[in-house]
């Protein structure tokens, strides 16, 4: 899921400035994850996050942070410009933050 460890000296280092071109038709699917919570009461409600993942075709999954409460828009403008490119929709879901994070962990989403 991570890039390989930068050693330098005695040191490690993960380099996270890295950029990949994506395909547009390798998009399928994008993941929009929340935490569930529970009130003080016992009734449940979900945080939207920050994060979004991109599922691509070969199985492979990316994890992206947006800007502290714009991911709707970057979701948005992304998902728009699929549309344009391919003249289809990209499918998003909402799904449980930590069921994502194991099913991408585990390779199960697919």
């Amino acid at each position: 899921m991570f890039p390989p460890l930068v050693r330098v000296e005695n040191e490690e280092f993960l380099v996270v400035n890295d950029h990949q071109t994506i395909a547009p038709a390798d998009v399928l699917l994008i993941s929009l994850p929340y935490k569930a919570r529970l009130t003080q009461s016992g009734h449940d409600f979900a945080t939207r996050t920050d994060e979004f993942a991109v599922h691509l075709r070969g199985g492979r999954s990316m994890w992206f942070r947006s800007r502290a409460g714009q991911r709707s828009e970057f979701v948005e403008a992304f998902c728009t410009t699929i549309r344009t490119v391919l003249s289809r929709p990209v499918p998003v879901v909402y799904v449980d933050y930590d069921k994502l994070y194991q099913s991408i962990r585990d390779k199960s989403i697919w």
